[in-house]
């Protein structure tokens, strides 16, 4: 995990304590740029939230992906990607409509406590900044796939991406897809060899092996038929 300042130890207790009014710059490494985090100026536009209501995350067969489906490569790869968007944060979050489908919502996030960025200019995290969600752990896990930002530069520059945005991001796990040569089984439906493919990449997959909450394969089978998939 990335390092992080002294400081952001205390990143969610501050979340308890009302939203900042003051705007202040962008940089790290005191109480009060800690606290800067709830305001909507803050770390390229983060924000609290604990607004709207949990519920059903994805209506039958409709995919919530915003890439146009065939861009993506059918409706396969869009209930893919939602399958993972599922995995990683949740129907209760993604339901709230401050998260944007889960497109806004920051590493940490609780339903009920969702952490979001306003901005999609670009990854809410500097270059080697991440959060201290728990315990020892750290991440810059931002956005609907829950992207590190050490490796957004590269695939950002990579694809031609002129955002963070909603299709950014799905132009970025699609193309992970593809460097873990999945997505000729997404396409074609072989979705458990898929999930195996990208669970290196993804902690909430089955067998990814990151000490974090895994899935059951059903679970992500079941979530991939419910956003429109097909399974072979």
């Amino acid at each position: 995990m990335l390092a992080i300042w002294p400081a952001y130890k205390s990143l969610f207790r501050f979340a308890q304590y009302p939203i900042a009014d003051t705007q202040r710059d962008r940089t790290f490494g005191t109480a009060a740029t800690v606290r800067a985090l709830i305001s909507s100026d803050a770390l390229n536009g983060v924000s609290r939230i604990g607004l709207g209501k949990p519920g059903a995350c994805f209506i039958s067969g409709v995919a919530m992906a915003r890439i146009n489906e065939s861009v993506a490569g059918g409706a396969n790869v869009l209930a893919f990607l939602d399958m993972i968007a599922r995995a990683e944060i949740g129907p209760a979050m993604m339901a709230d409509p401050l998260a944007d489908d889960g497109y806004r919502v920051l590493v940490g996030s609780l339903p009920g406590n969702v952490w979001v960025f306003t901005d999609y200019d670009d990854h809410p995290f500097e270059k080697r900044k991440a959060i201290q969600y728990s315990d020892g752990v750290y991440s810059s896990a931002a956005g609907r796939y829950q992207i590190l930002v050490r490796y957004w530069p590269h695939y950002r520059d990579l694809l031609g991406l002129p955002d963070f945005g909603p299709v950014s991001q799905d132009r970025y796990a699609i193309h992970q897809f593809k460097e873990r040569r999945a997505l000729d089984d997404i396409i074609a439906g072989r979705v458990e060899s898929a999930i195996r493919r990208c669970s290196n990449i993804w902690a909430s997959m089955p067998g990814a092996g990151y000490k974090q909450r895994e899935h059951k394969l059903a679970t992500l089978l079941g979530a991939f038929e419910q956003a429109g998939g097909r399974i072979a």
